[in-house]
């Protein structure tokens, strides 16, 4: 009995010195932990970062190890991680582009640090991605008219209007029914633009190919019938202006015509149905036209730019004072080469001159008490234009504001998002203004794809009323505003 408690008594003792060799404060240790949680919404189109204190041991950078799940559902995101080259940031990059607003949490746990194999005690981060671009789904898309690109469109009331293919076929439709062919003639093999004053007096412009000239015609009922006005020898006539601005003699127009390297305005005398032209040589033709409302001295125009080898004409913004009898070119405003073409122009009742055209450009011109233009970028980098060499890459299309309220105004256009063979594939952009101009939201159609962002090109629009307005473009599409 004497000797065996000693015995007990030194492995006792022995299990104590090894117990304080387990908690030896000479072993080093160190702060490993996550120094944030991702700030923000989410990117959908980046990876998540993820940031420690200290560098991270690569072998224990797996995907066992960083989970990302739907937080609502809990169903894994499938993705890879990966060590950034510094050492203390894990990468985590989705398999395929995140849904906007989205719920997710993520799940870090045995990470050991480089210095000390300090293992990370398990941690959670709940964020979410970015809310979608569009939030604004005004738009209803009505029955195609036709399959074909559509080039002209005029509302003659708030759901009831005609639209112009390329082929020169116009259509029409009434509220709650289909597109029907309203006027096609076989001595036509395209068409440029159709414009309404009325219900039943409207003008429409056509290219007869084989003669090589642009024929202008008039309807007095409807589109049923048209009898020529006119026309202009190797030329096009790519934009009407035609309203009744409450003339004795008739409605009031404008055409805008031409060739790649000659502008020519057209003024509409409806007393005795002649025209007066106006040239300039600067430029080519005008692609749009437009006045402000109720004020006919007050017009704008935009041109057409083209770049082929050596031959290089630039957009330009031309203003009228007289009613479109004269047109001058508003200094320091031909295009850039990376713009190159205007495509779209507005004019406000204060004066103030929207152009829309190539590479992204849209701008807002304005003219000072001492009659100097001044230019202001709008829609700067709204949307990614996906080549920068490309002129055609991201274009805007049109631009008008309300009659019966100009603080309300609409810009359309396109975004190149791929080729099909050599064809380039389209996705139509619409941005609406509330107040004049000075901001603008972009809106997209119920029922499109990808929260209504996904539709064809848009290339005109007809805006009746600020809760009336028709939009044409690739593949005989034509939506409604429907808020």
């Amino acid at each position: 009995m004497t000797r065996t408690r000693p015995l007990a008594l030194f492995a006792l003792a022995a299990l104590a010195g090894l117990a304080a060799c387990d908690n030896d404060p000479t072993v080093p240790t160190e702060a490993f932990a996550l120094q944030a949680c991702p700030s923000g919404r989410l990117n959908v189109n980046e990876p998540i970062l993820l940031n420690f204190s200290v560098p991270v041991l690569p072998s224990s950078v797996t995907g066992a190890n960083v989970v990302v799940t739907d937080a609502t559902t809990g169903i894994e995101v499938p993705g890879t991680v990966a060590l950034a080259s510094n050492g203390t940031q894990v990468r985590f990059t989705p398999s395929s582009r995140l849904q906007f607003d989205k719920p997710l949490q993520v799940r870090v746990q045995n990470l050991l640090s480089v210095a000390t194999s300090t293992q990370l005690p398990v941690t959670l981060c709940v964020t979410s991605t970015a809310l979608p671009p569009i939030t604004e789904l005004f738009w209803q898309r009505l029955p195609n008219a036709g399959g074909d690109i559509l080039r002209g469109v005029s509302l003659v009331g708030p759901d009831e209007g005609y639209v112009m293919s390329e082929l020169g076929v116009l259509f029409k439709r009434k509220a709650g029914s289909d597109f029907l062919v309203q006027y096609k003639s076989p001595y036509f093999s395209a068409g440029f633009d159709v414009a309404f004053a009325n219900a039943t007096r409207g003008i429409a412009t056509f290219d007869q190919f084989r003669v090589r000239r642009a024929t202008i015609m008039q309807t007095l009922d409807g589109g049923l019938n048209f009898d020529s006005l006119g026309f202009i020898n190797q030329q096009t006539a790519q934009r009407i202006y035609f309203k009744d601005a409450g003339q004795a003699t008739g409605p009031f127009s404008v055409i805008g015509g031409g060739n790649t390297g000659q502008a020519i305005f057209a003024k509409f005398h409806p007393e005795n149905n002649t025209f007066t032209l106006f040239t300039d040589n600067s430029t080519g033709y005008p692609n749009d036209v437009d006045f402000a409302a109720g004020d006919t001295t007050k017009g704008a125009s935009a041109t057409n730019g083209i770049k082929v080898g050596t031959f290089d004409v630039r957009g330009e913004v031309f203003t009228s004072s007289n009613g479109g009898a004269t047109w001058t070119v508003i200094p320091g405003s031909a295009a850039s080469a990376q713009t190159q073409t205007y495509f779209g122009v507005a004019v406000r009742k204060n004066g103030d001159v929207f152009v829309s055209g190539g590479s992204g450009y849209f701008a807002r011109w304005t003219k000072s008490a001492a009659g100097t233009w001044s230019s202001t970028p709008l829609l700067v980098n709204a949307v990614t234009n996906p080549d920068v060499t490309n002129p055609l890459a991201l274009v805007y299309t049109d631009v008008q504001f309300a009659p019966d309220n100009d603080l309300v105004g609409w810009v359309i256009g396109a975004q190149l998002v791929g080729l099909i063979g050599d064809v380039p594939r389209y996705q139509g952009l619409i941005f609406m203004t509330r107040d004049g101009g000075a901001t603008w939201t972009r809106q997209g159609v119920k029922g499109a794809e990808n929260y209504g962002a996904e539709f064809p090109r848009l290339n005109r629009m007809s805006v009746f009323s600020s809760s009336a307005a028709w939009l044409v473009g690739d593949a005989g599409v034509v939506f409604r505003y429907n808020p």
